[in-house]
């Protein structure tokens, strides 16, 4: 981040002076530059010493975009199947939906709507074991991204 640094004065919006915001502004834009290395640490934090799945979160994300990228999907695509998980560490039942919003403003709405449904989808093929619908996919059949069952068959352990 820049080091020259503006020291605020203010306590609310309505006191800020031009120089106040431009220097907020100085701030975010260098922050928001390295969103990239905070959602690759993210990924990196998914790197558990024990699962009981037979391969850890960031391994699992790792196969993810590789196959994607075998398969010959789209960089897009590549992307959120390396990230579609990366949710978890903050919402955990909800973990598609966060990756999803995080992701929104770079991605294309079938890409948002893949990233934010993967959970169900990949729920046909546990939900039954544990008491619940594997079919509650099926509310989505109108989705014009339904072929796509929640992307690629990479999306789903």
């Amino acid at each position: 981040m820049p080091d020259n640094r503006h020291t605020p004065a203010w306590t609310s919006f309505e006191e800020a002076t031009k120089a106040d915001w431009d220097a907020v502004m100085a701030y975010e834009e260098a922050y928001n530059a390295a969103l990239p290395d905070r959602i690759l640490a993210a990924i990196r934090s998914l790197d558990e010493e024990w699962t009981p799945y037979p391969v850890n979160r960031y391994q699992h994300s790792l196969q993810a975009a590789t196959r994607a990228y075998e398969d010959g999907a789209d960089e897009e695509i590549i992307v959120a199947a390396l990230i579609h998980d990366v949710g978890d560490i903050l919402s955990p039942y909800n973990h598609g939906e966060l990756s999803a919003a995080m992701m929104k403003p770079y991605v294309s709405e079938r890409t948002h709507w893949i990233l934010k449904h993967h959970c169900v989808f990949q729920g046909y093929y546990y939900n039954h074991h544990l008491g619940g619908d594997r079919n509650a996919r099926d509310k989505y059949r109108d989705s014009p991204y339904w072929e796509d069952r929640g992307g690629p068959r990479n999306l789903n352990r």
